[in-house]
């Protein structure tokens, strides 16, 4: 009984993992359509000015509280970029590829993604 219990919870496990992997590359791919006009260098709230303001204010300490990796580089390749790695991190997870580590790759760049959309 318990050895049918145990495969139910790796059914389970996969099944969430796998759905987890769907909404993280449904969300990338929709906002790598709309990130130029959001948030790239020409958009309505440009990330690159964001950050250069709320450093001038904040300090080097702003670095903590608002982790973000367009502190790196907030081009629009960069903002390109973080919706690519969390495309293809998101297909690995669906796919089943390192769970661990592919779903921790798209929460970096969702995480990022979020604080530089303010």
């Amino acid at each position: 009984m318990t050895e049918q219990l145990e495969g139910e919870y790796v059914l389970a496990r996969a099944l969430f993992l796998r759905l987890i992997g769907l909404v993280y590359a449904l969300a990338f791919a929709s906002l790598w359509v709309q990130v130029d006009g959001l948030v790239g260098s020409g958009g309505i709230l440009p990330v690159g000015e964001f950050l250069a303001a709320i450093h001038t204010r904040a300090g080097e300490a702003v670095w903590w509280a608002l982790p973000t990796l367009c502190w790196l580089d907030a081009s629009d390749a960069t903002l390109h970029l973080l919706c690519a790695a969390g495309v293809v991190s998101s297909l690995l997870a669906i796919a089943g590829a390192a769970p661990a580590l592919v779903l921790f790759v798209a929460w970096i760049c969702y995480l990022s993604l979020t604080i530089a959309g303010q």
